[in-house]
């Protein structure tokens, strides 16, 4: 599983840069702030969710009227507790994401003012659980993908709304919608 993982990932990757490298020299470019709500759940902690709010930026090359080209950073901006009983005794865990990362290909169409799309890339998140005061840190990652789609608010304003699964590994997932609005310059 972990090499068919990895090959994925590098092929999304691999395609990503040829699909840059390959832009046409008056490609578009845009920028955009997001505000997620993300769910995290922790499948080697009897899938335990917890949702965490997070800030993402994302930038982008609009290929052609079709294709894009897209990187994303990510940082948790709150945490969430829970408090599962075990053996009968409750304890007290929380978690939230610390940063993220992905690279992705989005395929959309224009439709008047709406441009619906679809997102495959690849991301990785970084994730802290507070676990009886104990911290523990998790790197994961695996193959992102998604759907959305862009309302045109003036030629280069946009706003947006996604839901993306950033991550859906066999220990981790982090999924979620996000609200946020792109600049094309």
């Amino acid at each position: 599983m972990k090499c068919n993982t990895a090959v994925t990932a590098n092929t999304i990757v691999a395609a990503a840069i040829f699909a840059a490298m390959s832009a046409p020299a008056n490609a578009e470019s845009y920028a955009g702030i997001r505000y997620a709500n993300l769910t995290y759940t922790a499948i080697d902690f009897a899938n335990t969710d917890w949702t965490t709010p997070a800030l993402m930026a994302n930038i982008g090359n609009q290929l052609n009227d079709k294709w894009a080209v897209e990187a994303r950073f990510g940082i948790g901006i709150g945490d969430d507790t829970i408090s599962p009983t075990i053996d009968n005794q409750t304890i007290t865990v929380s978690a939230e994401i610390d940063n993220y990362v992905g690279v992705f290909l989005r395929l959309g169409a224009s439709a008047d003012k709406l441009y619906p799309y679809l997102m495959l890339g690849y991301g990785q998140s970084k994730i802290t659980r507070n676990i009886i005061g104990v911290s523990v840190g998790f790197d994961d990652s695996d193959t992102a993908y998604g759907g959305g789609v862009n309302i045109a608010f003036t030629d280069s304003v946009n706003g947006n709304i996604e839901y993306m699964s950033y991550n859906d590994s066999t220990t981790a997932e982090v999924s979620g919608i996000s609200f946020g609005l792109e600049y094309d310059f």
